[in-house]
C-alpha cells in the first residue's frame, strides 16, 4: 500500500439523533491497481458520551452522503480522553471514481 494523499472537510455527526458539525479527515492509500478511502474523526470521549455515544455513529459528510463511523469498541468513561472514530474502507477501481465519490480530495 502507498499514501496518496489527504484531505479534511466539514459534516454533521448524528449520535442518536443529535446532530453536531464536526470536522473530518480523509486518508487515500493505493493498493494494488485501486484506491482504498477511508474516513475518521475525532472528538473528546466525554462529549460523545454525554451525546450518547457508545459504538457507532453517521457522519453526513460535505456533500450529503451519510457515512457509518465506529469507535474500536464500546466507549464508556473508563475509555481514552480523545476517540477516533473511523469508517470502513471504501475501495474505488480508479483515481475518477476515487474523485467522484470523495470530491474533497480535489483540493
Amino acid at each position: 500500500m502507498q499514501h496518496l494523499d489527504q484531505a479534511d472537510g466539514t459534516g454533521t455527526l448524528d449520535i442518536g439523533g443529535t446532530l453536531s458539525d464536526m470536522p473530518y479527515h480523509l486518508t487515500t492509500r493505493q493498493e494494488g491497481g485501486g484506491y482504498r478511502v477511508e474516513i475518521s474523526v475525532s472528538a473528546p470521549r466525554d462529549w460523545l458520551l454525554q451525546r450518547g455515544f457508545r459504538q457507532e455513529a453517521t457522519l453526513r459528510r460535505e456533500n450529503g452522503d451519510a457515512v457509518s463511523l465506529q469507535a474500536d469498541k464500546r466507549l464508556d468513561v473508563d475509555g481514552p480522553l480523545s476517540v477516533v472514530l473511523t469508517s470502513d474502507a471504501s475501495i474505488c477501481a480508479s483515481e475518477g471514481e476515487m474523485l467522484g465519490k470523495f470530491p474533497e480530495l480535489k483540493n
